[in-house]
């Protein structure tokens, strides 16, 4: 188990949860590109954390549709953050599904712990503009803490080719957190979270055949998070506790691009070609425009055709451009219902039980 505090975390200089990662035994902490990172215990997969779950108080944002988990998106400022609890090896399981290789167990700093007003600013090169401003008070038997946090910054400057790497992001977090005592025994603790931000992508379709001119530059994604939960604790005597929890959260990420390529792709007897020899179909493809050579290797009458036909299309018109829009958005919410009993047999064992569901 690995822990880093608040203290580790200040003087860590670090602007994300990903970069702290990297203190983190075993840990491989990497970059897609600028506003995608990548992060994975023993490196069991470079770009997908599929076996590591990460919690933020209580509350999973694994995305278990995509099977990942959005670093740079996670919606909370390493200034509300109390302590990161890394677990690894064979304990992790007990956390259940997605925890076969570790746990990344980050726990807020409490409302009560949260009195009065900070404001911080960061300013630096390749665009950093970084704001966070908290204000937290108190009243007879409750707490409260609401923080607004910015990020962005520009990313790579350049690949090497020296043109933009297309890799900037900017984004705007909202957080409360509220504890409530309720008796003696008793006690609430709710939270809402919100992000909204974008972060750049490259365009990278290429039009499969030749004199096409591509449509767009950019394939950016607009992202939008939202989350709550609550949680009632009750302690029963001083050695017997218990919690249930619940949390609602949902993921928005839309990315619409445009791409534009010749009309022969649509060609039905193109797409029976594919199906028959994908090969050929493929060099036939992206040849056409100087394709001289028979319709279909010889020996197979159907496919020769075939390409025939498609090489007609082409000669008469379904060289034409043809444009739509491609649209990769994503949507995605996750409902969890936990309960965890924990009761102290003796000044050295404990016992933890619990039920949990998604």
């Amino acid at each position: 188990m690995t822990v880093i505090d608040s203290e580790l975390i200040n003087a860590s200089g670090a602007r994300d949860i990903s970069e702290l990662l990297r203190l983190v035994p075993g840990m491989m902490v990497g970059n897609i590109n600028g506003n995608q990172a990548a992060v994975n215990y023993h490196g069991t997969n470079a770009t997908e954390a599929r076996r590591m779950q990460v919690l933020i108080d209580g509350r999973s944002v694994y995305r278990a549709g995509l099977a990942t988990v959005d670093w740079s998106d996670i919606p909370v400022a390493l200034e509300d953050i109390e302590r990161i609890e890394v677990f690894r090896g064979p304990n992790t399981v007990s956390y259940g599904a997605n925890a076969l290789m570790a746990v990344v167990n980050i726990i807020t700093r409490n409302p009560a712990d949260s009195h009065g007003t900070r404001l911080k600013v960061t300013r630096g090169q390749r665009g950093i503009d970084d704001f966070y401003a908290s204000q937290g008070v108190g009243w007879d038997g409750g707490d409260l803490r609401l923080s607004l946090s910015g990020q962005q910054d520009d990313g790579f400057d350049s690949d090497r080719n020296g043109a933009d790497y297309r890799d900037s992001r900017r984004l705007n977090r909202f957080n409360l957190a509220v504890s409530q005592t309720l008796t003696d025994n008793q006690s609430i603790d709710w939270q809402l979270n919100a992000k909204d931000g974008s972060n750049q992508r490259p365009y990278t379709y290429r039009p499969v055949f030749s004199g096409i001119t591509a449509a767009g530059n950019n394939a950016d994604v607009t992202a939008k998070d939202y989350a709550g939960s609550l949680r009632w604790n009750l302690d029963i005597n001083p050695d017997h506790s218990l919690y249930i929890q619940g949390s609602a959260q949902h993921w928005d990420r839309q990315q619409t691009w445009r791409a534009c390529d010749a009309e022969v792709p649509f060609s039905p007897q193109l797409t029976e070609l594919w199906q028959l020899n994908p090969n050929y179909t493929e060099r036939l493809a992206r040849n056409m425009e100087r394709y001289t050579g028979p319709g279909a290797p010889a020996g197979d009458p159907a496919q020769r055709a075939l390409a025939n036909q498609v090489l007609d299309q082409w000669r008469n018109g379904a060289r034409q451009t043809l444009c739509g829009d491609i649209d990769q958005s994503t949507r995605e919410s996750r409902y969890d219902l936990e309960l965890q009993d924990t009761l102290s047999l003796s000044d050295s064992l404990q016992l933890v039980s619990g039920w949990s569901a998604a």
